[in-house]
């Protein structure tokens, strides 16, 4: 029988993924934000005329590229669908990404036949 590993090893073999204390905190942040990220995603379907794939992708993109928390993308367009205004360089990154969306070649048909 093998002897087990002293718990200063077994801290540094735990990945950080596994540990359901971070797992936990991941699904909390989640269900926190998740539905202003779904409002978002309407906000963009109904302005722009985006599939909820495309409205997905939007906000995705401009996370990526802004620096900016997915969730944070999400409040700011919530809070400008409610009055407010979206910040300029945020606004420029929205406009930039759903130009190449609209300009982006459509996928071939599928030849189902």
């Amino acid at each position: 029988m093998t002897e087990p590993a002293p718990p200063t090893q077994l801290a540094e073999d735990i990945d950080v993924e596994q540990d359901p204390h971070v797992e936990l905190g991941h699904l909390r942040r989640a269900m926190q934000t998740r539905p202003v990220i779904d409002m978002a995603r309407g906000v963009l379907m109904a302005s722009f005329g985006l599939s909820a794939e495309d409205a997905w992708s939007v906000l995705v993109a401009v996370s990526q590229n802004s620096n900016t928390k997915l969730h944070v993308v999400a409040d700011e367009l919530v809070a400008a669908a409610t009055g407010g205004q979206v910040p300029k360089p945020l606004r420029q990154k929205l406009a930039a990404t759903i130009s190449q969306l609209e300009t982006a070649p459509a996928a071939p048909p599928s030849d189902a036949g």
